[in-house]
């Protein structure tokens, strides 16, 4: 009998509770959940929690479906508690990377699995609390505002459909430590502590949309081979359809690998083919997108240079989307962006910008030279320049660029972040936020993304925290503020 282990302090009930718990019933025949006693909630939440006694918490755990046994333990973490239970499954919310979750190595070490699971519902106990307190309707609505974005424009990003066609991958990590250079070369040695599989590529965005409460619609192209069925069942357990993935014969599942040590990445190990995809397959696709733009809210192109997104693909896909109606927004690595000549909005980094343009980047006024002249040229809404620890600049039609500071306290990895970045954007979009607020909350999202270790999906309840916690209003880098001739807001030294 294989048992699944999730815990949490369960304060109020609510459907995303309930969502999250069945998944993690269905990765096992036993579900068996750890309560946080009344003490251990208070000493995590404070004086004020819980609001549901221990015993009534466990009851109404007891009594969903999905639920096998209750378990209240009084320590601030289950690690003992799993140690004693020995789970084959260990799951917690999709705001716990892997390599974070307690009780992981445990589980591990013994051969069981860790996994983390996105949440698809828009709530939190915290926030629930909050809306009652000063709502009578407690419940998401949806609804824009206007302005700095605040924490109510997630409610609008729930069931937003965006079509994710692009580079499907899959991110491998072994974990472990360093205590010694090797004898034989001058390199450290690692001893491995476990390993994690994760989405990459265009499955990283469409796994950033499911987490941040949309709903994602995959599209490329994957292997026949291990490495595309481990995908397959990563994707399924977050929730992402399978059903427009294309096995392309004798083309192996594009697979990273990074070792990653005392929370560094140490070295990253790459499988690929790179050689353009067949013209059944492009043919098939583009059928397929087709078929779907009238269903969709938003359309995302994730270009890596694995050989689908070819010129005549994308240029197809933008007609297709001009004349059905979904905006449409590229990422993506190629020198030439003139494939994408009439997309909504381009998201290149600095280096990628200025190679489009055809602008020396080391000139004095690359960004802005480099960001208008993509404008131009290519028709677009608008282009946004990530610019690493610089934050963001936004081009748009008819405006001055405008720059965005970086929203970061503390980089860990820059893995996946442009994933995060497109995803937050398309998601906003879609929603009907305006240009200026999008750019914004993909910045606070893109910094959310570095502080964690590992391709890792930002979950809606990351960055409604973040919203609520006020990063957008204080800290030590000022407020979105325009540019021009390529030169920054000056401050005091």
């Amino acid at each position: 009998m294989k048992t699944v282990f999730t815990n949490g302090c369960f304060d109020v009930l609510h459907p995303g509770h309930v969502d999250l718990l069945e998944r993690a019933r269905s990765l096992g025949d036993r579900l068996v959940v750890g309560l946080n006693s009344d003490a251990s909630v208070r000493a995590l939440k404070g004086p004020g929690r819980p609001l549901v006694p221990q015993e009534e918490r466990a009851l109404m755990l007891r009594a969903l479906r999905s639920v096998d046994e209750v378990v209240i333990f009084d320590e601030p973490t289950p690690e003992r508690l799993i140690e004693e239970l020995a789970p084959d499954v260990l799951v917690k919310g999709g705001d716990w990377p892997v390599d974070r979750i307690i009780g992981a190595e445990n589980v591990l070490r013994r051969g069981g699995l860790v996994i983390s699971l996105p949440f698809r519902l828009p709530y939190s106990t915290t926030g629930l609390i909050e809306r009652i307190a000063v709502s009578s309707r407690p419940f998401p609505a949806a609804a824009v505002p206007p302005g700095l974005p605040g924490p109510k424009i997630l409610d609008s990003f729930q069931g937003r459909r965006v079509l994710v066609l692009g580079d499907i991958m899959l991110d491998r990590y072994w974990f472990g430590t360093v205590h010694r250079i090797s004898p034989e070369a001058p390199v450290p040695v690692i001893k491995k502590s476990g390993a994690a599989l994760a989405p990459g590529g265009a499955a990283n965005v469409a796994a950033n949309v499911a987490s941040l409460g949309g709903i994602p619609v995959l599209v490329g192209t994957i292997g026949g081979d291990d490495a595309g069925r481990e995908l397959r069942g990563i994707l399924k357990e977050r929730g992402i359809g399978l059903e427009h993935l294309v096995v392309e014969p004798g083309r192996p599942t594009t697979i990273k690998t990074r070792i990653i040590a005392q929370n560094q990445q140490v070295v990253r190990v790459d499988e690929e083919e790179t050689a353009p995809a067949g013209p059944s397959v492009l043919t098939g696709i583009a059928e397929t997108v087709r078929a779907l733009l009238p269903s969709i809210d938003l359309l995302v192109i994730s270009d890596y240079g694995k050989g689908l997104i070819l010129p005549d693909l994308a240029g197809q896909v933008i007609r297709m989307a001009r004349e059905i109606g979904p905006h449409v927004v590229v990422d993506s690595k190629a020198a030439d962006y003139s494939p994408f000549k009439g997309a909504y909005l381009l998201t290149p980094n600095t280096a990628e910008a200025a190679r489009a343009a055809g602008i020396a980047p080391d000139r004095p006024d690359s960004l802005v030279a480099s960001g208008t002249r993509l404008l131009e040229t290519l028709e677009v809404e608008a282009v946004l320049i990530t610019r690493s620890e610089e934050g963001m600049t936004l081009f748009e039609q008819g405006r001055e660029p405008v720059n965005f500071p970086t929203r970061v306290r503390t980089v860990y990895d820059v893995t996946g972040a442009g994933d995060t970045v497109v995803a937050t954007i398309g998601l906003a979009l879609a929603a009907g936020a305006s240009l200026t607020v999008t750019a914004e909350l993909a910045n606070l999202a893109g910094g959310i993304a570095v502080e964690q270790v590992g391709t890792s999906a930002v979950t809606e309840n990351q960055l409604r925290l973040a919203l609520r916690d006020g990063r957008l209003l204080g800290g030590t880098v000022p407020e979105a503020s325009c540019i021009k001739n390529g030169l920054r807001p000056k401050t005091n030294a």
